[in-house]
């Protein structure tokens, strides 16, 4: 189901319509059916110069409206870096572990998600993957 988000002079609606923000990962989301109940209309695509409250697919939506201060995007831009740079180098020691696991002879399985192997303690990691070699 599409969800919508809902802006108003340029900033999208907050959570529980408790206040605006600029940051889409920020705004409240919505069905559609919330917003036809109240008359709000529904684009297909971001209208900055609109200043009346209407909903646009999330998707549709600009990750910061023209209105969003600089400084705002820019922490929450460096915020989003820092957990990917936190996810990468979780994701190249869990490729190292299994590189190493495969050069002893274990085998990794297919369906083990990242989440699984790595919650794991490495001793484990190892020694469930050779059993499933055998």
């Amino acid at each position: 189901m599409t969800q919508y988000v809902l802006l108003k002079r340029d900033l999208y609606e907050c959570p529980g319509h408790m206040g605006y923000t600029g940051i889409r990962d920020k705004a409240g989301t919505w069905p559609a059916e919330d917003f036809a109940h109240h008359g709000i209309p529904i684009k297909e695509k971001y209208t900055p110069k609109e200043r009346d409250s209407y909903a646009i697919p999330f998707d549709a939506a600009p990750e910061f409206t023209n209105e969003c201060f600089h400084d705002l995007s820019l922490a929450h831009l460096k915020s989003k870096v820092d957990e990917l740079s936190a996810d990468n180098r979780r994701l190249r020691q869990l490729v190292s572990d299994c590189a190493s696991a495969l050069a002893t002879g274990a085998f990794i399985s297919p369906q083990a998600s990242i989440e699984f192997m790595e919650n794991l303690p490495r001793e484990i990691r190892l020694t469930v993957a050779r059993k499933e070699a055998a």
